[in-house]
């Protein structure tokens, strides 16, 4: 029994140990636990009450308050729930801040006027076009319920007038409300939209005329009108394939890339250099910190009396702001920016110019100044991946201390190389969960890619970038964009090499989301968490891995307006030679999509291939199905591991259909004491509940998933404040 006991003790002891050493990194858990409330919020089915909200913050402060001078457990958790209550809190707030009526229902035609306030050209002859407008007047429609700012595109075939910022237009148009995710669990493109004050979304038919034009504007519209002109001056210079890759990391304007380039790209891991991010804010930057620090240390006598490098640092700092105006001043530019103003303050306070802690401090400013962030992928990869790499080269510092310290030519070249790939192993396995979540693939070959292109991208194309901006105002900016061209071109050359490869890009179904929330809890424990317990993050990162790979895949997906319908055939690759219909699983071999139309619906069929994992080629039209689907012109059958499922479309064949199927999908209302179906999905059904996915994991467990629960009452949908 002393035995028994005495080991009781040292199994006690250590875990205080363990516990006793994240005394001195606590702080790197506050963010985490306010992303953990800002998640709270999004996920509860209704409007938390800004009162409960405020009185759980006051109790917890008063707590804390009260054991400010108390070593103990009790204090650090309570102050990872008031981050909690805060992110909650936080989070409300900043949705109410933001609320913008949307379009209650969509319009086919419609006279749309207003001011021009974002213009993204998607083609570098002027053919194409995105125009957000605000102040918005729709012909015949008046009404505090109106939409102030919707996003409108535009194609001619002829070059289409230069929309400057500021300028009055006006068109036919249609208008449609934001679309709601298209399948559930899928990406909620109406909350991301509601948060950016769009309340909805169409294309003009034909060129809008300018009634008016810009003649004052306050500097929001100024500096668009920058970004405008900038992306014009790039398009009349460089004129060849790669503009589009050059307007892009200037303005953050992607419209003009060619799809074959963005596929190419996408392929072989190099979409993220597409992107203004971290990436490209530090290497603008830091190009115009060192120009600036040389600059100054060239003037005789200015190195010793003034701090060179702090002058430097506040410069760069300057013009990444600056940067961040030109392209967007979007999320992922604002958080750069964020990032890159903490290692320079670093810089002039002569304190480490990257830590773990200066992350952590990024990542509670993004999500304080805007919550919904969280939810961006841009967000999830770029703090993913910048945590993963600190901790791995926190633990190998004195590794590359060491070798660096003696280093020749060939050594240096080396240790770049490596770091260079050690850098894309790290981020490619950190943000591949995340992929498989958001684009369902991964690519194979994003490590030799990156090698290849990573030194253009560094040493070439951003700081030719930098230059070009600081030259334009000169007219002297010509042969900066051409350099910058040519070496926009080689990355272009490497992403069609490197995706030309057999099996560069491997199409997978997409990761839940509880697969993903385990991999991220474990990777979080792992890179933050001291000591030895910090290896207990394994687990969550297998349990993720468990997760997917026993995950179901839908049966039966019907769209959000019954215009098209799906349904997935699993092949059983148990061994036995038979093809049997399966349970749709990642293990489950190879997939094919079977749906009711290939003339429309096309962006809910693309997003439905991706979701499944299937290839585009494995995607067909349920009537070349053979014995699987029997339809005739009132009606589809279809029998899933013994469950009759039927496709209605007249109202003739309804009480024949309600009585032999379980499952009944069908665009028309059903009443629903008049059929004998054990799940409906019909006009009534999609409208409160969204699209709709049928899992029939047996015939007597069947599962009816929804986008929408009829009972979330949210701001992005509709709910009044």
């Amino acid at each position: 029994m002393r035995s028994v006991l005495e080991h009781f003790t040292l199994i006690k002891d250590w875990l205080c140990k363990q516990v006793s050493l994240q005394v001195t990194e606590a702080f790197l858990w506050c963010p985490v636990f306010f992303a953990v409330g800002v998640g709270v919020y999004f996920m509860v089915p209704a409007e938390p009450a800004w009162q409960v909200c405020a009185a759980g913050v006051l109790m917890l402060v008063l707590r804390l308050w009260a054991l400010r001078d108390v070593e103990s457990v009790e204090r650090y958790i309570l102050l990872g729930a008031l981050c909690v209550v805060l992110g909650v809190s936080v989070a409300y707030f900043r949705a109410v801040s933001v609320s913008e009526p949307s379009l209650a229902r969509s319009d086919e035609y419609a006279v749309v006027k207003g001011v021009v306030r974002q213009v993204e050209w998607q083609s570098d002859a002027r053919l194409s076009a995105r125009l957000v407008l605000g102040d918005v007047q729709i012909d015949g429609k008046s009404g505090a319920h109106l939409p102030r700012n919707v996003r409108l595109s535009v194609r001619s075939k002829t070059p289409l007038p230069v929309y400057d910022i500021g300028d009055l237009i006006e068109g036919g148009a249609a208008l449609h409300t934001p679309s709601d995710p298209v399948f559930p669990g899928g990406f909620d493109f109406r909350r991301s939209l509601y948060f950016k004050g769009i309340g909805a979304i169409g294309f003009f038919y034909g060129a809008p005329a300018i009634v008016d034009e810009a003649v004052d504007t306050v500097w929001k519209d100024a500096f668009l009108s920058w970004r405008n002109a900038v992306n014009i001056r790039v398009f009349d210079e460089v004129g060849d394939v790669s503009t589009g890759v050059v307007s892009a990391l200037l303005t953050g304007q992607k419209g003009a890339i060619e799809d074959s380039d963005i596929e190419a790209m996408r392929q072989s891991g190099l979409a993220h250099m597409l992107a203004i991010s971290g990436l490209h804010v530090g290497l603008f930057s830091a190009t115009f910190f060192f120009l600036v620090r040389v600059a100054l240390a060239m003037v005789p006598g200015t190195a010793l009396r003034f701090p060179v490098k702090k002058i430097a640092a506040v410069a760069a700092f300057c013009a990444a702001c600056a940067y961040m105006v030109l392209a967007g001043a979007t999320l992922p530019t604002q958080r750069a920016v964020v990032m890159v103003g903490i290692v320079f303050l670093a810089i002039v306070l002569d304190r480490s110019a990257i830590s773990m802690r200066l992350v952590a401090v990024a990542a509670l400013i993004v999500l304080v100044l805007a919550p919904e962030s969280l939810l961006s992928i841009s967000f999830q990869l770029s703090f993913a991946a910048v945590v993963a790499l600190i901790a791995v080269y926190d633990g190998l510092r004195d590794f590359f201390r060491v070798q660096s310290s003696c280093a020749g030519a060939l050594r240096r070249i080396g240790l770049y190389v490596g770091g260079v790939v050690l850098t894309s192993l790290v981020a490619a396995a950190v943000t591949a969960p995340f992929a498989l979540y958001y684009f369902q693939a991964i690519a194979v070959y994003g490590v030799l890619a990156n090698v290849m292109a990573m030194p253009i991208l560094t040493f070439i194309v951003m700081p030719c970038a930098m230059l070009a901006l600081a030259l334009m105002p000169f007219g002297l900016e010509g042969w900066a964009l051409a350099v910058m061209a040519w070496g926009a071109d080689q990355i272009l050359s490497v992403a069609h090499f490197v995706s030309g490869l057999d099996a560069a890009h491997v199409s997978m179904p997409a990761m839940p989301f509880w697969a993903l929330l385990s991999f991220v809890v474990g990777g979080l424990v792992l890179c933050l968490w001291r000591g030895a317990l910090r290896w207990l993050g394994l687990l969550g990162v297998f349990i993720a891995f468990v997760i997917y790979g026993a995950a179901p895949r839908p049966d039966v997906i019907i769209a959000a307006d019954h215009d098209i319908w799906a349904y997935i055939f699993a092949a059983d690759k148990s061994g036995d030679g038979s093809e049997d219909r399966a349970l749709p699983t990642l293990l489950s071999g190879h997939d094919e999509m079977f749906v009711s139309t290939m003339m429309r619906a096309k962006f809910e069929r693309d997003n439905w291939t991706r979701m499944v994992g299937a290839a585009k080629s494995d995607v067909q039209h349920w009537r070349q199905a053979g014995e699987e689907l029997s339809c005739d012109e009132f009606a589809c059958r279809l029998r899933v591991r013994g469950v009759p499922v039927s496709f209605v479309y007249a109202k003739e064949v309804l009480p024949e259909e309600c009585a032999w199927a379980r499952v009944l999908v069908t665009r028309r209302a059903v009443r629903r004491f008049e059929c004998a179906s054990e799940y409906v999905i019909d006009y009534w059904a999609v409208r409160s509940g969204g699209a709709h996915s049928v899992y029939v994991r047996a015939p007597d467990d069947i599962v009816v998933r929804r986008a929408l629960s009829p009972e979330r009452r949210r701001l992005w949908r509709g709910l009044d404040k």
